[in-house]
């Protein structure tokens, strides 16, 4: 897998985020250094992270908790 570029996410949790479409991968790395990989997340549900009022909320809500299989990867 090609390195996915992340964007910064204003939030007292999350650093930052980053999306591949292609293989509809969500890499999410938090403030305390952790790094995790979501799979099979929409772009949408991407872009939403952006769009939230509490980007660590929508977070928790859809993606943590989501059906997605996850792997971290530090």
């Amino acid at each position: 897998m090609t390195e996915i570029k992340h964007h910064p996410v204003v939030s007292s949790n999350i650093h930052s985020a980053g999306y591949d479409n292609k293989s509809k991968v969500l890499e999410i790395k938090f403030k305390n250094g952790s790094l995790y990989r979501y799979n099979g997340v929409s772009k949408t549900m991407y872009e939403g992270i952006f769009q939230a009022d509490s980007p660590g909320g929508f977070v928790q809500r859809w993606i943590v908790k989501g059906k997605y299989k996850v792997n971290k990867v530090k």
